[in-house]
C-alpha cells in the first residue's frame, strides 16, 4: 500500500481558504469592510498567485539523476518558494482574523465557521501558526512533505481541541516519477484556477465598492 498522499490533496488548504474568501465576498455587505485592510488582504492573495505559478514550473521538472550540486541549488530555491507560500498563507489567515472582528456577515453560519478557525484563541489558529508548513522537498529530491490545516465546513464554535479533529494533516508526496510530478502539477493548476477566481472576485468587489476616500485612513481599524 502506498505511503504517499494523493496528489489531489496538494494545496488543499489554499483551496479551502479561497472558497472561504469567495463566500465572504458574496455575503458581506460592501459597507462592512475596512477597505485598507481589505486591500492588503488582496495584495497577499495576489502575491500567492505568483508563487503558485513558480511552484507549478518547479514541480514539473525532475530533481533526481542530474548533477548533485545543481540538484541541491534547485531544491534550495524551491524550498524557499514554499517558505514564501507559507508566509503568504499565514498573512491571509491573519488578515481574515483581523477583518472578522470588525465586520458583519449576513450569512450567520459563515461567520460562525470562519470565527471557529481564525479567532486568535482558537486551537486551530494557534496550531496553524505553530506548525503549518507549506512544503519542504527532501535532500534527495524524491519527496515533498507538508503540514497543513484544513477548514471544517461544519464548525460552529471555537475549535478548542485540534487533536480531536482531522484538520491538521501530515502529507508526503512522491516526486520520483514523471507521472507523480504530472499529477502534482495538475493539482497546482487546479489550485491556481480557484485562486484566480478568488483574486478576480476580490478585485471586482474592490473596484465596484471602494473609493479613494475609503482607503485614506489605514489606521482607522
Amino acid at each position: 500500500m502506498s505511503v504517499f498522499t494523493n496528489a489531489d490533496d496538494l494545496f488543499r488548504e489554499i483551496r479551502d481558504t479561497d472558497s472561504m474568501l469567495l463566500d465572504l465576498i458574496a455575503n458581506a455587505p460592501s459597507d462592512m469592510w475596512h477597505w485598507p485592510s481589505y486591500y492588503l488582504l488582496y495584495v497577499e492573495v495576489d502575491r500567492l498567485w505568483w508563487l503558485l505559478q513558480d511552484t507549478q514550473y518547479s514541480i514539473a521538472h525532475p530533481l533526481i539523476d542530474t548533477d548533485p550540486l545543481e540538484i541541491a541549488e534547485r531544491i534550495a530555491l524551491i524550498n524557499d518558494n514554499f517558505s514564501q507560500i507559507g508566509q503568504r498563507q499565514c498573512a491571509i489567515i491573519d488578515w481574515l482574523s483581523l477583518l472578522l472582528r470588525h465586520m458583519h456577515v449576513e450569512k450567520e453560519d459563515l461567520t460562525c465557521r470562519l470565527r471557529a478557525h481564525v479567532q486568535p484563541k482558537s486551537d486551530w489558529y494557534q496550531g496553524f501558526h505553530q506548525r503549518y508548513c507549506a512544503g519542504r522537498i527532501s535532500g534527495d529530491g524524491k519527496t515533498l512533505t507538508r503540514t497543513i490545516f484544513l477548514f471544517d465546513p461544519q464548525a460552529r464554535h471555537r475549535i478548542y481541541d485540534l487533536a480531536a479533529t482531522a484538520l491538521e494533516q501530515e502529507q508526503v508526496f512522491d516526486l520520483s516519477t514523471a507521472q507523480s510530478r504530472e499529477d502534482l502539477g495538475t493539482a497546482v493548476s487546479n489550485t491556481q484556477r480557484l485562486h484566480a477566481q478568488a483574486l478576480s472576485a476580490m478585485l471586482d468587489f474592490l473596484v465596484r465598492h471602494c473609493t479613494i476616500e475609503a482607503l485614506a485612513h489605514p489606521s482607522s481599524m
